[in-house]
Protein backbone atom coordinates (compact mmCIF):
# COMPACT_ATOMS: atom_id res chain seq x y z
CA UNK A 1 0.00 0.00 0.00
CA UNK A 2 1.27 3.24 -0.66
CA UNK A 3 1.55 5.91 2.16
CA UNK A 4 2.46 9.79 1.41
CA UNK A 5 1.40 13.36 1.65
CA UNK A 6 1.60 16.28 -0.49
CA UNK A 7 0.58 19.71 0.89
CA UNK A 8 0.89 23.49 -0.44
CA UNK A 9 1.67 26.15 1.14
CA UNK A 10 2.18 29.90 0.48
CA UNK A 11 5.67 31.65 1.21
CA UNK A 12 7.18 35.29 0.32
CA UNK A 13 7.48 34.95 -3.14
CA UNK A 14 7.21 31.59 -3.39
CA UNK A 15 5.00 28.49 -3.32
CA UNK A 16 6.18 25.30 -0.81
CA UNK A 17 5.41 21.59 -2.32
CA UNK A 18 5.74 19.55 0.55
CA UNK A 19 5.82 15.63 -0.13
CA UNK A 20 6.71 13.14 2.13
CA UNK A 21 6.33 9.44 2.59
CA UNK A 22 6.68 6.26 -0.26
CA UNK A 23 4.97 7.24 -3.60
CA UNK A 24 5.35 5.26 -6.52
CA UNK A 25 7.08 6.11 -9.54
CA UNK A 26 4.33 6.19 -11.14
CA UNK A 27 2.22 8.45 -8.30
CA UNK A 28 5.80 10.54 -8.31
CA UNK A 29 4.82 11.32 -12.04
CA UNK A 30 1.11 11.88 -11.61
CA UNK A 31 2.00 14.41 -9.18
CA UNK A 32 4.69 16.15 -11.07
CA UNK A 33 1.78 16.46 -14.13
CA UNK A 34 -1.18 17.73 -11.64
CA UNK A 35 0.91 20.16 -9.93
CA UNK A 36 2.23 21.64 -13.19
CA UNK A 37 -1.57 21.83 -14.37
CA UNK A 38 -2.40 23.52 -10.65
CA UNK A 39 0.79 25.68 -10.31
CA UNK A 40 -0.91 27.63 -13.50
CA UNK A 41 -3.19 29.48 -11.12
CA UNK A 42 -0.54 29.86 -7.90
CA UNK A 43 0.15 33.61 -6.96
CA UNK A 44 3.49 32.75 -7.72
CA UNK A 45 5.60 31.57 -10.46
CA UNK A 46 8.38 30.04 -8.40
CA UNK A 47 8.72 26.72 -5.93
CA UNK A 48 10.58 24.73 -3.54
CA UNK A 49 9.54 21.65 -3.56
CA UNK A 50 10.68 19.70 -0.34
CA UNK A 51 11.37 16.20 -1.37
CA UNK A 52 13.29 15.23 2.35
CA UNK A 53 10.47 12.75 3.53
CA UNK A 54 10.16 10.81 0.42
CA UNK A 55 12.29 7.25 1.01
CA UNK A 56 11.19 6.20 -2.58
CA UNK A 57 14.22 4.80 -3.56
CA UNK A 58 14.65 5.53 -7.20
CA UNK A 59 17.71 4.12 -10.20
CA UNK A 60 18.67 6.71 -12.49
CA UNK A 61 16.09 5.96 -14.73
CA UNK A 62 13.18 7.07 -12.39
CA UNK A 63 15.45 10.06 -11.71
CA UNK A 64 15.53 10.55 -15.67
CA UNK A 65 12.15 10.31 -16.38
CA UNK A 66 11.16 12.46 -13.43
CA UNK A 67 12.84 15.23 -15.38
CA UNK A 68 11.82 15.27 -18.21
CA UNK A 69 7.98 15.03 -16.17
CA UNK A 70 9.02 17.94 -14.62
CA UNK A 71 10.28 20.05 -17.54
CA UNK A 72 7.03 18.83 -19.37
CA UNK A 73 5.29 20.48 -16.53
CA UNK A 74 6.91 23.36 -15.01
CA UNK A 75 8.56 24.68 -18.01
CA UNK A 76 5.59 27.52 -17.22
CA UNK A 77 7.37 28.30 -14.19
CA UNK A 78 10.14 30.66 -13.61
CA UNK A 79 12.18 28.18 -11.17
CA UNK A 80 11.42 25.52 -9.60
CA UNK A 81 13.81 24.29 -6.80
CA UNK A 82 14.22 20.57 -5.46
CA UNK A 83 15.55 20.17 -1.82
CA UNK A 84 16.54 16.19 -1.25
CA UNK A 85 18.82 14.87 0.95
CA UNK A 86 22.39 15.47 0.75
CA UNK A 87 22.80 11.59 -0.13
CA UNK A 88 20.60 11.29 -2.55
CA UNK A 89 21.90 14.44 -4.62
CA UNK A 90 22.71 12.99 -8.07
CA UNK A 91 21.73 15.89 -10.56
CA UNK A 92 20.07 13.68 -13.17
CA UNK A 93 16.29 14.74 -12.61
CA UNK A 94 18.04 18.15 -12.52
CA UNK A 95 19.85 17.83 -15.76
CA UNK A 96 16.98 16.11 -17.85
CA UNK A 97 14.67 18.97 -16.86
CA UNK A 98 17.20 22.01 -17.67
CA UNK A 99 17.56 20.74 -21.37
CA UNK A 100 14.33 20.11 -21.74
CA UNK A 101 13.28 23.67 -21.03
CA UNK A 102 12.60 24.06 -17.12
CA UNK A 103 14.68 26.10 -14.60
CA UNK A 104 15.12 23.60 -11.94
CA UNK A 105 17.51 23.14 -9.31
CA UNK A 106 18.39 20.06 -7.19
CA UNK A 107 19.54 21.50 -3.75
CA UNK A 108 20.39 19.58 -0.31
CA UNK A 109 19.98 22.86 1.75
CA UNK A 110 16.48 24.54 1.98
CA UNK A 111 18.72 28.13 3.13
CA UNK A 112 20.10 27.71 -0.66
CA UNK A 113 16.73 26.45 -2.40
CA UNK A 114 14.77 29.92 -0.98
CA UNK A 115 17.78 32.15 -1.55
CA UNK A 116 17.50 30.82 -5.29
CA UNK A 117 14.18 32.05 -5.03
CA UNK A 118 14.81 35.43 -4.03
CA UNK A 119 17.40 35.80 -6.49
CA UNK A 120 17.08 37.60 -9.42
CA UNK A 121 16.69 35.36 -13.09
CA UNK A 122 19.51 35.11 -15.02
Amino acid sequence: MENFDLSVKRRDGYMQVLLSGTPSVGHILSLLHVLGVESESWPHPRIVMDVLGVSTPLSTKDEFEIGLQMSASFRHLERVAILVPRGRVTRVSERAAVRNGADVRVFDLESAAVAWMASTPA
